[in-house]
């Protein structure tokens, strides 16, 4: 027979054995609703920051390619430089750099040794152009850097003659002193080597 005791009981039982499982299968499902949320956000936000990246990408070529499509005017018709280049620049104008017009008609310029050393720094001097001028290799002149006619006199025994230069523009120019220069008749700093520092001058600086 059946009490109200054991009818508790058995009810009990019931709710344990029946209500346990449907909540644990509801938690699964909340559980599962919300990672599917979540991936579904990840997914968007991926695919949100996907497009904005290629967007980003497509407008930067799109500036580089306007940039290549520019006419860029050089620097060099801005500022009208008279070199071609910082490394190699054209000294065509620069008498002092370049081999002398008359070198090729005066033997001068060829003859072998160098007269005694003057000074021992280069002299500024200003030429006129079209004036032909007589550098003193020597360095027995009382001109200098020109030559006096000293070299000429029998008692001198002198054999190096003086060298011609005429320029072709009117301005300063740099003549060697020391008469040890390979670029006659200008200076190509010479004077600064130990053996025209350490050799007497006719000039003596202290």
């Amino acid at each position: 027979m059946i009490t109200s005791k054991s009818f508790k009981s058995e009810a009990s039982d019931f709710k344990e054995v029946v209500f346990v499982p449907v909540t644990t299968d509801r938690f699964i499902l909340f559980v599962l609703f919300l990672v599917y949320i979540l991936k579904n956000k990840l997914k968007m936000a991926l695919m949100c920051n996907f497009q904005k990246a290629s967007y980003s990408l497509k407008v930067f070529s799109k500036r580089v390619t306007s940039l290549h499509s520019r006419s860029v005017t050089p620097l060099s018709s801005i500022f009208h430089c008279n070199y071609s280049s910082r490394r190699t620049p054209d000294v065509s104008d620069v008498p002092e750099l370049n081999e002398p017009p008359l070198k090729k008609f005066y033997e001068a310029y060829y003859q072998p040794g160098n007269g005694r050393v003057h000074d021992k720094k280069p002299f500024k001097l200003r030429c006129t152009k079209g004036k032909i001028y007589y550098w003193c290799i020597c360095g027995w002149s009382h001109d200098q850097p020109l030559c006096d006619g000293k070299c000429i006199l029998p008692e001198m025994k002198i054999k190096l003659k003086p060298v011609v230069f005429k320029p072709t523009v009117t301005r300063d120019y740099w003549f060697c002193n020391c008469k040890q220069t390979k670029n006659r008749p200008f200076c190509d700093g010479s004077h600064n080597s130990e053996a025209v520092q350490t050799a007497n001058s006719v000039i003596r600086r202290f």
